[in-house]
């Protein structure tokens, strides 16, 4: 297999040439930054990137909710925490990414293996609902895992037709 990083600068330039053909055909193009896939966003990034600028749908989701509200002053100067923590609406255990690739319902959980992230008991859950319905769950560790699982998905998928 090429390496990860020729594999995801190629589908930024196949991606670029048809979004901006003028752009690229005047030699404006420039490689993409590359995310810190030793950290667990960083990884994330580069899969949804990847997944986006080879056409197929790659949603990230939120299933830790949200901070509303800020810090204020009051008129003597003393400052008070008006911030509230608002639970997502999400079921717990939902893998952070939906995808689908080649018409196929893709659920990808990122367990980036620098940080040691391990699977929760929602989410083994979780998979097992999602295998039980006839979609593909997939646990992420490396940015290498996830250029080979990929690699081996289109090989399959190519092989039903």
């Amino acid at each position: 297999m090429e390496n990860w990083k020729t594999i995801y600068y190629k589908a930024h330039e196949e991606d670029f040439k048809v979004k901006y053909p003028q752009t690229f055909k005047d030699g404006h193009y420039s490689l993409p930054k590359l995310p810190d896939v030793r950290k667990t966003n960083g990884l994330t990034m580069v899969v949804v990137n990847f997944l986006t600028w080879s056409g197929f749908y790659a949603n990230r989701i939120n299933v830790g909710g949200r901070m509303i509200g800020k810090i204020n002053r009051t008129e003597s100067g003393n400052r008070f925490d008006d911030r509230k923590w608002i639970t997502s609406s999400t079921k717990k255990g939902t893998s952070d990414l939906m995808c689908s690739i080649d018409g196929r319902m893709v659920c990808i959980e990122i367990k980036n293996e620098a940080t040691k992230d391990r699977l929760s008991d929602h989410q083994k859950k979780e998979k097992a609902r999602v295998e039980r319905s006839g979609a593909v769950y997939v646990v992420i560790g490396t940015v290498e895992q996830f250029f080979e699982w990929y690699q081996s998905f289109k090989t399959k998928q190519l092989s039903l037709l």
